[in-house]
């Protein structure tokens, strides 16, 4: 009799320590669960946050390069003299400010996204600087050869457009 209530309580012993082993792993994986959900939770939101500023930073350099055509660019900006040489540093000065304002942004976008920006603003500008070399020029003269003359440039703003869209779409 003695010896059936022993092996009676080392199986029940036994027992009580399977079953508690079994909770306490059981237990550490549902922790380690736990804890994986709330970090692919914090990824998701870090990641969400991340693709909203990368489509502001995305607008806001589209919205630089439509403001850099040159149709854009002269109706916005009126001359403040008949001076043709302080008309394009005027045109020079207000294309190199609104670029500093939003450079900030280019490290939201690749880094080709941003030499091709970065390319476009330099080709209007060596355009403006060329056309305003022109001897004897009015300001009326200076804008038709703008207008006119601005292929190169248009073009490279429509390239550094293309690649804003790419990089909206990777």
């Amino acid at each position: 009799m003695y010896f059936d209530l022993v092996d009676l309580l080392i199986l029940v012993l036994l027992f009580f320590s399977c079953w508690y082993l079994t909770s306490f792993l059981l237990l550490k994986q549902y922790q380690k669960l736990l804890f994986k959900k709330y970090i692919l939770t914090a990824n998701l939101k870090r990641e969400k946050r991340l693709y909203h500023t990368k489509i502001k930073a995305i607008e806001r350099f589209a919205l630089f390069l439509e403001r850099l055509k040159v149709e854009n660019l002269i109706t916005r900006i009126n001359p403040i003299s008949e001076s043709v040489f302080h008309y394009k540093l005027l045109i020079n000065a207000t294309i190199e400010q609104e670029f500093n304002y939003n450079a900030v942004q280019h490290i939201y976008i690749s880094k080709t996204c941003y030499q091709t920006i970065n390319n476009a603003k330099d080709l209007m500008m060596q355009q403006i600087e060329r056309l305003s070399q022109t001897e004897n020029i009015t300001i009326k003269e200076f804008k038709e050869a703008l207008l006119l003359q601005n292929s190169t440039p248009h073009q490279a703003i429509i390239f550094a457009l293309d690649a804003l869209k790419q990089a909206l779409n990777n």
